[in-house]
């Protein structure tokens, strides 16, 4: 009796094993996709899409240097315009889109009170 119940057990888990396994990985690829990048601690969130940097949640942008530039700087050429889309920003910091080359359109909310040094440097193409 005992022999027949190990067997059992046995067949269940290789039934059941692969199927969880492969639950746990598809949920994890799904939760993947949701998540978007983040600005520093900041509370604010960024995405490409369709050659848009879209900037959302709550908070600030930090301060930058040339040294020490935004997450977005390494796909900065594939930016043409910038949507911000939060209304409980009041600051873009110091050079939040320096060299971003294509940009042609920056989308500022209302509650901006202060744009930093240097923020829209070597945009070429952004006429204000």
């Amino acid at each position: 009796m005992k022999q027949k119940i190990d067997k059992t057990a046995r067949g269940i888990t290789r039934k059941i094993y692969p199927a969880t396994l492969l639950s746990v990985c598809l949920l994890a690829m799904a939760l993947n996709g949701l998540a978007q990048p983040t600005i520093g601690n900041t509370g604010l969130y960024w995405k490409l899409n369709n050659n848009a940097l879209i900037i959302t949640g709550k908070g600030n942008m930090p301060d930058y240097k040339f040294d020490s530039l935004p997450p977005w700087y390494s796909v900065r050429e594939k930016i043409h315009a910038v949507e911000i889309q939060t209304s409980r920003l009041t600051k873009i910091g110091n050079y939040v889109f320096y060299k971003c080359m294509n940009i042609t359109a920056v989308n500022i909310p209302e509650g901006v009170t202060e744009i930093g040094n240097w923020a829209f440097t070597q945009c070429r193409q952004f006429k204000a």
